[in-house]
Parts: C-alpha cells; structure tokens; sequence
C-alpha cells in the first residue's frame, strides 16, 4: 500500500521505477495535486478489475489516469506521464507492446500523454 499523508507529498522517481506489488487497486491513498508519484509507477494487475489508479505528473502537470482491466496476459503495467509528448486525441494514450490489454480509461491531464508499457506474460 502507498498512502500520501497530509501537505506536499511527492514521490520523485525519476526514471526508476516505482513498483506496487499488489493487485488491490484501492492501494494508494490520499493521492492528489499536492500528493502523487513524478516519474514511472509500476502497478500489478488482475484480470477484470476495475479502478487501478497512477496519480503520475510534475510540478507543472498533474495528470491523474484511473484505468479498469476487461482483460490481460500482462501481470503488470508501467505507466508514466510524458508533459512535453505530443498531444493525442482522447484518449492521449500509446501502449508500447504488443499484448492482450482491453481497457477502459478515465483521464484528468489536458497536455502531454501517457506511455503504458504492460510487462509480457511468461510462458
């Protein structure tokens, strides 16, 4: 679990990753404009859940993605939030592998877009 407690709370990451290893999707708390992850969120995923949030921006940009999972191979998913990309029609989202990912997308950014990059499952 990963909960943000009161005031200015970011997570600077950088290009690392940060890693949430369950597939509870309510799993990070508190999140917000004052309060959320700047770089790469690695999340966990269960097929045909729904509700997976990556409160991802910069001090620029927040740029919340609420994201439901019809189905997946993928165990997991790394989602980042690129301010200078191009701008993308709705939804501004560009999945970097190829791999069973059905989604459904709720989205609070107006510039830039996300890169979701699902991990392949293994054989």
């Amino acid at each position: 679990m990963l909960e943000f407690e009161g005031g200015d709370n970011v997570i600077t990451g950088g290009t690392s990753e940060i890693r949430l290893q369950t597939t509870v999707p309510a799993s990070i708390l508190n999140f917000g404009p004052d309060a959320y992850i700047e770089g790469r969120l690695r999340r966990d995923l269960l097929s045909g859940t729904n509700g997976y949030d990556f409160p991802v921006g910069n001090a620029a940009h927040y740029a919340h993605f609420k994201l439901d999972i019809t189905t997946t191979d993928a165990p997991n998913l790394l989602g980042y939030f690129d301010p200078l990309g191009p701008a993308r029609v709705l939804p501004p989202v560009r999945i970097l592998h190829q791999v069973s990912l059905p989604v459904n997308m709720t989205i609070s950014c107006t510039v830039g877009g996300w890169n979701l990059e699902p991990e392949r499952a293994q054989p």
